[in-house]
């Protein structure tokens, strides 16, 4: 007895007492910080990571507990009574809120009656203490494992920062300075060297240069800037001296901006969240009741049975991950999305208006030419079967010969801004429509059509009204949203069926008598696991490709160049 309860309380001791003092000892050897500093440098993980990682290692030292017991002293297993009920107790708690809140039995009060009722069999079966406990085990497990994903997508933002040098070189009547970064203001010229991170955003003022934008478009390669070009807070200098004429610091620069966009496509994450807890809870009632109808079939055994198969259960965890790594995989290949709706809404779209002028660029000798990735990005469309239109305020025949050479057969010449809201209008009455152009000057037809997607890039982030933006303005990537978009409704009905199918079949293998608690259990955390694994298995092969790619052998150049005095 003594020694389960110092096994419990020690679990919790040692993670408030040893852990965090380690903690800071690696962050902050010198110890000379003051307390503000280590109590932010320490908040590493979210409140909610650090309770699922208290639980696992309590229910690890239960599991320990109830080993030894099975296998020394079988009777000692009601030992293990108080350590459930100390584990239980938070569950307790949030059912008794729920209840006092909302006046309805929710999911967490089927947990606690579930428990409960493990107690009292334990009456007559005291094995069922090292079953309950090793359930425990496991789902504290699967926590830790989803709470860490969660605070993992969200610890993605802190990426999104650049962090201040204490001091900067500038550029003043033609020779260079140290000043403190404080000093900046905007205006001035500051001078990086390869490898630099630029801590503003501001417009190239001599000589090309290489930086690699990967942290605002997802793109590796380097890309060359030249004079008058705009580079962005966060871009890193791959090559050359850069001369950068201030233009916004801190907040007000377009990584700040993406920082923010990227917060608020989070509240899509939490409302499916929530979604998924209601839909949960709603079942939560009629559960109990079918767990009820079950006793006459096999007793307390079967009751637990059906109660440990919530319908449900699952998928409110596996919908939020879904939709969190789907964002993630998006921002990745420089697509931002704003609202986490379009990912349900785009495989949905057959019709997609093109604006010309968000098509085309002037290239290096002044010529209009379309951008990279254009006709990359329109035959993908077209090979999706979907109806492609194309609005010009250009002539008849300039935007004739423009749809011509991208394969469009619908064109809207001489459109002004009205024709262009009145078109999508009319499409959007039989159909599902996506508009693709300037965020900013195409606002009112962008603001009626199901989605909007821009090709402004990062610099006008706050004022664009598309749900989406292309981070590196390449019309490629549209084909790269639609195949997300399938591929997130392809892994949500996946997660329905992992969901679904397992409790129907355990729920009437129950009633035929030939499930029983220990079965549902392994049939739960089986399909709980299996389900995980259909969440992560993007990013898991996202990250297999990465390792691959690194360690593929490159090519050296082996060849000697000899220069003869």
């Amino acid at each position: 007895m003594i020694l389960e309860l110092a096994a419990v309380g020690g679990a919790s001791y040692v993670v408030r007492r040893v852990r965090r003092p380690r903690l800071i000892d690696r962050l902050v050897p010198n110890h000379r910080r003051d307390w503000a500093t280590l109590k932010k440098q320490t908040e590493i993980m979210s409140e909610e990571e650090r309770e699922a990682r208290q639980y696992f290692l309590q229910t690890s030292v239960m599991m320990g507990s109830a080993v030894v017991s099975m296998v020394v002293f079988p009777a000692s297993l009601y030992l293990l009574i108080p350590g459930i009920a100390y584990t239980t107790y938070p569950l307790l708690r949030d059912a008794w809120r729920d209840l006092r809140e909302e006046h309805r039995l929710t999911v967490v009060g089927v947990d606690v009656i579930l428990s409960a009722l493990t107690l009292m069999y334990s009456v007559i079966n005291p094995q069922v203490l090292a079953l309950t406990t090793f359930s425990n085990w496991l789902y504290s497990f699967f926590l830790k494992v989803i709470a860490t994903s969660k605070s993992n997508a969200k610890n993605q933002l802190a990426h999104l920062a650049v962090v201040e040098p204490e001091q900067i070189w500038v550029l003043q009547d033609g020779v260079e300075i140290a000043i403190a970064f404080a000093e900046l203001k905007v205006g001035d010229v500051l001078v990086l060297e390869a490898g630099q991170t630029v801590p503003v955003d501001g417009v190239v003022c001599a000589t090309e240069v290489l930086v690699v934008q990967s942290l605002l478009t997802g793109e590796t390669e380097p890309v060359t800037k030249h004079v008058g070009d705009t580079v962005f807070a966060g871009s890193v200098l791959h090559a050359g001296r850069l001369q950068l004429q201030v233009e916004k610091m801190g907040s007000a620069t377009a990584l700040a901006e993406l920082r923010h966009v990227f917060d608020n496509s989070a509240l899509y994450a939490a409302d499916v969240e929530l979604r998924g807890k209601a839909l949960a809870d709603r079942f939560a009632l009629p559960g109990v009741a079918l767990s009820v109808l079950a006793y006459p079939v096999g007793g307390l055994n079967a009751v637990l049975a059906v109660m440990m198969m919530s319908p449900c259960y699952n998928m409110r965890l596996f919908g939020l991950l879904t939709v969190m790594e789907f964002l993630q995989a998006a921002a990745q290949e420089g697509i931002l999305i704003k609202d986490g709706r379009v990912l349900e809404q785009v495989d949905k779209i057959d019709t997609v208006i093109l604006d010309l002028a968000s098509l085309l660029v002037l290239d290096e000798s002044g010529e209009v030419t379309l951008r990279a990735g254009t006709l990359e990005g329109v035959n993908a469309l077209r090979t999706q079967g979907l109806t492609l239109w194309l609005v010009a305020a250009e002539t008849v025949e300039v935007a004739e010969q423009w749809a011509t050479h991208l394969g469009i057969t619908h064109v809207v010449s001489n459109a002004m801004p009205n024709d262009k809201t009145a078109l999508v209008q009319r499409l959007a009455e039989n159909g599902f429509v996506a508009y693709v152009g300037d965020g900013i000057r195409d606002a009112v037809p962008m603001k009626l059509a199901q989605v909007a997607i821009s090709l402004n890039g990062v610099s006008t982030l706050t004022q664009d009204t598309a749900r989406v933006i292309l981070l590196d303005q390449n019309p490629q990537h549209l084909h790269n949203l639609f195949s997300l978009s399938q591929r997130f409704e392809a892994s949500m009905q996946r997660s329905l069926w992992l969901t679904t199918a397992p409790n129907a079949a355990s729920i009437g293998g129950t009633f035929l008598n030939v499930v029983g608690y220990a079965t549902s259990i392994g049939i739960f955390y089986s399909a709980m696991g299996v389900g995980l694994l259909n969440v992560f298995w993007p990013q898991l092969r996202r990250r297999y490709a990465a390792l691959t790619a690194a360690n593929k052998p490159k090519m050296i150049n082996t060849s000697v160049t000899r220069i003869t005095p």
